[in-house]
């Protein structure tokens, strides 16, 4: 027993039963807010993202950015230590894998003044190179004397040995910059194969252009040396090769 008076007891019992219905009419309500709430939540999670991530592609621009900064040090550093050093080094790309290393010779050593012969932005294979060579070598003995044969042979003769240390080391461009090398040598921009810059004791280099992009190409850095002074000047864009 209660001791409340009958009235009493269901006006009490009358306002729990609204309570309980109340509850379950508002339940719907209640359920349909949680999701909305749910929507807005992962709409600011969404903006937040675009906002925060940066895209992939100024990510690989950066990276371009980077990447020619240190080649053009390792090109006026190889440029230096030829001099000092009496050694003619050249800098070495891997286009295939897109790398680039030093190497330097003791040998005496030459550069052709004949282009180098290309195909669809790549120098020909060693063999066919070797068999134009060797017939080159024979005109030339015949009608010139054997003075430009001699330099092609010294060219193909020296023997170059890696080059490291503290300053330059074997470079494996980062994921999403790319390399293409241009010389006076080559009658075309090399994208593939190997591709050299090379550095005279006498305090010289060959005119070049190293080419370092991103994968869409939108971000292109032109490197062009100098070959009296091995400066190199990083320009924004695709700088045209120079006409012969």
């Amino acid at each position: 027993m209660t001791g409340l008076p009958p009235r009493a007891l269901r006006a009490r019992r009358l306002t729990a039963w609204s309570r309980m219905g109340g509850a379950r009419l508002n339940a719907p309500g209640q359920r349909g807010l949680t999701l909305i709430e749910i929507s807005i939540a992962l709409l600011i999670v969404a903006l937040l993202l675009l906002v925060a991530v940066p895209s992939i592609e100024a990510v690989a621009g950066v990276r371009a950015r980077e990447e020619a900064g240190r080649l053009s040090g390792a090109i006026r550093y190889l440029y230096g230590q030829s001099a000092l050093t009496g050694k003619t080094c050249r800098l070495r790309f891997d286009l295939d894998e897109q790398s680039y290393s030093a190497q330097c010779t003791e040998q005496r050593f030459t550069v052709s003044g004949t282009p180098e012969k290309s195909r669809d932005g790549r120098k020909i294979d060693e063999e066919e190179d070797r068999s134009i060579s060797r017939t080159t070598y024979s005109v030339q003995d015949e009608l010139l004397g054997s003075s430009q044969a001699l330099r092609e042979k010294v060219e193909k003769a020296a023997d170059f040995s890696d080059f490291t240390d503290e300053e330059i080391q074997p470079r494996k461009m980062p994921e999403g910059a790319n390399l293409a090398v241009w010389t006076a040598r080559q009658t075309e921009r090399y994208t593939s194969g190997e591709a050299f810059i090379y550095f005279f004791p006498q305090g010289h280099t060959e005119r070049a252009q190293v080419y370092v992009s991103d994968d869409a190409g939108d971000d292109v850095y032109t490197l062009i040396v100098s070959p009296l002074s091995g400066k190199v000047r990083v320009e924004f864009g695709d700088i045209a090769e120079p006409s012969k």
